[in-house]
């Protein structure tokens, strides 16, 4: 019988590795085995447990896009491992001194800057990690690990700087990695030069140098931002209270107005592919329940999509759409502002949604209307936020989506979709995060602010022809031209597993250690977030949660997924390999 030390590696100490060891250590609490774990932990990140996302030093101009009621990260009991105790940590609302037992239905919701949030998720992960490493019980290693591979029957760790770590199983939780730099950002970076008076930013964070460069800028100042989502916003936001602030000229929570405070034009050129904003969520509790699934359906939901038997049927979304459209469409027929252009019956209301869903070209006056000039339909977005608008199909599927995404996330993790049925659901998915990842209503104030200030040109936020010289980009669109000093690409990458260029992924990947769930997606994991591998021994003892394993799981991105039940089951699993290991 073996009975020697059995060591944990886990790579990525960010909100889900901080917690998949909160997990652990949970699971193994009362393990006869518990006084044979060593763990060996690596994070470079400035602030354990926050990781880059939630960087504590990152400036307030960064919001998260998730209210703060919804924020319902449970507290930690005490822990006592081994003769280590780790003290008890509040839950999120407890920590931030939230004084409402419940929230009020008429009271705005509060999106926190995500550095707050970040705060949080490093005092936690410091909390637990400080006592183990001081008993000698775990290892901090705040490097980055480069390469993971098998060695004489375990798992060799080498970091950046060439030190190596053994460890009988690995959890690799390393989140967003970079990937190979697409055709137009390459040529962007051959034209523009370390000498050229333009400025490209192939990331939009850390938005501080982006801010510096503007604020050294004697005079007028355009930027050109690749993307019109989230990220988007943070930049324009970071940028526009450099050189202003937003006021409310009636001090209520109505519309803003930008006063711009510096002098000289400053100008933000959004653009996208489409030229589509995000929609704004609902902004009282009371806004946002109108588009509440009841629990029957939700229930229901979660059957349907869960049933193995139809995932393994399935070919396309239709598994996902015709699961969806009853509930939204019952939903919308029950709101007393829906929009009064929208067919009359559930049934033809269900039809409309379905073909909307199948299709993102359909038109029909009761869906948003992209026709109308760009600022419009901002406004329009954030009149259907705060309840001053008739409410059109689209935004109304979209809330109702983001209030089933849970019972989604759950259902269709880990199934047995065909690779092009789960591909295909998953871009579906992705399609609809333009609504149900929306930001708070405050943000579209802000754009339209902006707008109206002449800040924001929006003219060339649909597909514009671009043209890169040494001197900047030229955007042209229906006879209208700009030229911007500067460019940031805002669109982050999606985790598709065969464009990550991060040695730690590649050489597992061309080892054959790890392998894609899909062409589009990520790593293929069994529940237990194992591996499955060609290679026996790293199926049992290789395990990737977050991002890297899209496909697999859904819903890898939500902060609420980092403190889900999928940590949980590699936790479970994790026991049972140890107890396995002393036979």
């Amino acid at each position: 019988m073996n009975l020697g030390l059995y060591t944990f590696g886990i790579v990525g100490m960010g909100p889900r590795g901080s917690y998949a060891l909160e997990c652990l250590l949970a699971s193994l609490a009362d393990s006869p085995h518990l006084s044979r774990v060593r763990l060996v932990l690596f994070d470079d990140a400035s602030h354990v447990g926050a990781g880059p996302v939630y960087d504590l030093d990152q400036p307030e101009s960064n919001w998260i896009n998730i209210s703060e009621r919804a924020l319902e990260l449970d507290g930690r009991p005490a822990l006592d491992i081994d003769g280590v105790h780790v003290d008890a940590f509040p839950s999120y609302h407890e920590w931030v001194g939230l004084p409402h037992d419940e929230w009020p239905a008429d009271l705005a919701d509060s999106f926190p800057p995500r550095a707050q949030l970040g705060s949080y998720l490093h005092a936690r992960a410091q909390s637990l990690i400080g006592p183990l490493v001081q008993a000698g019980v775990a290892t901090f290693v705040e490097d980055r690990v480069q390469h993971v591979s098998r060695l004489d029957g375990r798992w060799c760790l080498r970091d950046t700087r060439g030190r190596e770590w053994s460890a009988d199983e690995v959890l690799l939780t390393v989140g967003h990695q970079p990937t190979a730099t697409d055709d137009q950002i390459i040529a962007w970076r051959e034209t523009v030069g370390p000498d050229a008076k333009a400025v490209l930013y192939s990331e939009p964070y850390p938005i501080e140098p982006i801010v510096d460069h503007a604020r050294m800028l004697d005079g007028d100042i355009t930027v050109a931002i690749r993307g019109y989502g989230l990220a988007m916003m943070d930049v324009v936001r970071g940028l526009a209270l450099e050189f202003g602030e937003f006021v409310r000229p009636n001090d209520d929570e109505g519309e803003l107005v930008y006063d711009q405070t510096r002098g000289g034009r400053l100008q933000l050129v959004p653009f996208s592919l489409d030229g589509l904003p995000m929609g704004p969520k609902p902004r009282t509790p009371a806004d946002d329940a109108r588009f509440a699934p009841t629990d029957e359906e939700l229930t229901l939901l979660g059957d349907t999509l869960g049933d193995r038997d139809a995932q393994a049927r399935a070919t396309s979304d239709e598994f996902l759409i015709d699961a969806i459209v009853p509930i939204a469409a019952r939903v919308f027929s029950d709101l007393p502002d829906r929009h009064e252009a929208a067919p009359s019956s559930i049934d033809d209301v269900e039809s409309l949604l379905g073909t909307w869903l199948r299709d993102a070209d359909t038109e029909h006056p009761a869906l948003g209307d992209a026709a109308h000039p760009p600022e419009s339909v901002l406004r329009e977005l954030v009149a259907m936020a705060v309840g001053e608008a008739s409410i059109t199909l689209d935004y109304c599927l979209g809330q109702v989506w983001r209030q089933c995404h849970p019972t989604i996330y759950s259902s269709l993790s880990h199934n047995v979709l065909s690779a092009d049925a789960l591909a295909a659901t998953i871009s579906l998915d992705e399609r609809i995060k333009r609504y149900s990842f929306g930001p708070p209503v405050e943000s579209l104030r802000q754009l339209c602010a902006l707008a109206s200030a002449g800040v924001l040109r929006l003219e060339f936020v649909d597909d514009p022809e671009i043209e890169c010289t040494t001197a900047g980009w030229t955007l042209s669109s229906n006879g209208t031209t700009v030229t911007a000093e500067a460019m940031v690409d805002s669109v982050l990458d999606a985790p598709r597993l065969e464009t990550v260029v991060a040695p730690v992924i590649t050489d597992l990947l061309s080892e054959s250690v790890i392998r894609p769930v899909h062409d589009e997606l990520g790593i293929a994991t069994d529940d237990d977030a194992t591996v499955r591998s060609l290679q026996p021994e790293a199926s049992r003892t290789l395990s990737v949660l977050g991002r890297l394993a899209k496909g697999t799981v859904v819903g890898v991105d939500a902060i609420l997924e980092c403190f889900g039940d999928r940590p949980r089951a590699w936790a479970d699993g994790a026991r049972s390999r140890l107890l396995d290991s002393t036979t």
